[in-house]
């Protein structure tokens, strides 16, 4: 039987709070995609065949809260 293999992120609301808030926000995501790559790496984890998120993508909805979260 074919398997999806998925990572599930729901309200990342890109863009909120203060400067260093969303610093945070930054750091959290890359440490995110560390960790994946990681348990690739030493545990012949699958690579994921989609990451699907939910819920609120952006805090305001300025197109660049949304290219934060595509990047």
């Amino acid at each position: 039987m074919d398997q999806l293999l998925l990572i599930h992120l729901s309200d990342i609301h890109m863009g909120h709070g203060p400067a260093d808030y969303q610093w945070n926000q930054r750091i959290v995501l890359d440490k995110l995609l560390d960790d994946i790559g990681e348990a690739q790496a030493k545990e012949g984890a699958p690579r994921p065949d989609t990451i699907l998120v939910t819920g609120d993508v952006a805090f305001k909805g300025d197109p660049n809260e949304y290219r934060q979260a595509g990047e």
